[in-house]
């Protein structure tokens, strides 16, 4: 379960099926510009459970993935004011994608060189922070202490790409994914929905160096192919892994 307290910061309870995750890294890419919607989606209100209290996008998406993992890093655009002020209270590392170029590539790119110079470890709790990441000259600033180089460490087999327009992936799914993880820590796991392939990808993290060189809108589809990694594929009821917004008419599915 994911709230904000009276005090307006987030807390963390873990449902009873949800396992909270330390040997995967979540990585949310939400560096996107939304040319298709119109106006920035991720900051477009979605309804809740609760009456008249619309959230984000970005947040539904996020109040997904957060209960499973113990470290989970954004990718936002490059000036993202907006952006960071909606992650003040939620337990994330944001990373700043470039300026220029920009593309899914280039996102998961950013996340990958940042990995490389944090991968020994992870922390068994998470801290705030916002860093500032130059995929062209692969450099990451931060005034913080590192996060993953704090508290009880264990070293990650892999990350886990989530996408910050498909709000609906089920908590099961999560969940099985992280088991399939942990029994194959040098594979590809990715779900599929009734032959379809879908979000989020798990990737090994001895693929992270090829991952920094992704280019723009080239996703690691290829870079599998090629690398000759093994791919698991796991099937699930989970209409979720396939259903991502890009239209304002979408929302309404959603």
């Amino acid at each position: 379960m994911v709230k904000l307290n009276n005090a307006g910061t987030y807390e963390h309870k873990a449902g009873e099926h949800t396992m909270l995750a330390n040997h995967v890294v979540a990585v949310l890419l939400a560096a996107g510009f939304s040319k298709r919607f119109g106006s920035d989606k991720r900051l477009y209100g979605l309804e809740t459970q609760t009456p008249n209290n619309n959230k984000p996008l970005l947040i539904h998406t996020l109040e997904r993935i957060l209960p499973h993992f113990q470290h989970l890093i954004i990718v936002h655009r490059f000036d993202d004011e907006q952006i960071l002020a909606l992650l003040t209270d939620y337990p994330v590392t944001t990373i700043a994608a470039p300026q220029q170029p920009i593309g899914l590539g280039v996102s998961l790119a950013t996340a990958a060189k940042y990995l490389l110079n944090n991968i020994t470890e992870i922390p068994t709790e998470n801290m705030t922070k916002n860093i500032a990441a130059s995929v062209t000259h692969n450099i990451v600033n931060s005034t913080v202490d590192n996060p993953l180089t704090e508290n009880k460490k264990q070293k990650p087999t892999h990350l886990m790409v989530f996408l910050a327009d498909m709000p609906k992936i089920d908590s099961r799914t999560i969940n099985h994914l992280l088991n399939q993880a942990r029994q194959n820590p040098k594979a590809v796991i990715r779900p599929r929905y009734q032959k379809h392939a879908g979000h989020p990808v798990c990737l090994p993290t001895s693929l992270l160096h090829r991952l920094s060189s992704l280019s723009q809108d080239e996703g690691a589809a290829q870079l599998i192919k090629t690398s000759g990694t093994k791919v698991i594929w796991v099937d699930v009821d989970d209409a979720g892994v396939v259903f991502d917004i890009d239209t304002p008419a979408q929302t309404t599915l959603a």
